[in-house]
């Protein structure tokens, strides 16, 4: 499928960037007792926000380069420095989120860092919200509702995605 050349292909591009496969996302979700707070981070464009997001998801402008802001809202979404979380970047099939998590690792990296780094993981979502949906997995629109269509992106991106997810 398309769509593995692509994943194969940002493998490649980011192989610093640790990946979470949608089924491991799907079950740390759905897990109660997970002990780790999850943060999504949604790095599409706005308007490809609009038409859907993984529920709970956090839009983040692809281009924002303002760690310092990206890392308090990490905070104000999943609570203080010393408590664990995994933040989970997507976008559509996962070059804009590689590049934010590459962001966010290298922010982590910095001295000033050193405790927030010890209790946050950071990672891609694998294939991003394609893939997700592709799959199935459950989307949302703003209000909440139930959805299974995706902002293609363009026609050309929107192959990758199943004709029927299409928006």
């Amino acid at each position: 499928m398309a769509l593995q050349l692509v994943i194969g292909a940002l493998k490649r591009q980011f192989p610093k960037v640790p990946l979470m496969t949608t089924d491991e996302l799907q079950q740390l979700m759905r897990a109660t007792q997970e002990k780790r707070k999850i943060v999504l981070l949604d790095t599409r464009e706005e308007k490809e926000f609009q038409v859907s997001h993984l529920a709970k998801a956090v839009h983040l402008h692809p281009e924002e380069t303002d760690m310092t802001r990206v890392m308090s809202m990490i905070h104000q979404k999943a609570g203080p420095l010393h408590e664990p979380k995994a933040v989970v970047c997507y976008c559509a099939v996962g070059h804009r989120s590689s590049i934010m998590a590459q962001r966010l690792l290298d922010e982590l990296k910095k001295p000033e860092n050193q405790e927030v780094k010890s209790n946050m993981d950071v990672y891609n979502l694998e294939g991003s919200i394609f893939k997700w949906a592709n799959e199935r997995k459950d989307l949302v629109e703003p209000g909440g509702d139930s959805t299974i269509l995706v902002d293609k992106v363009s026609p050309f991106w929107g192959l990758l995605l199943y004709k029927e997810m299409r928006a």
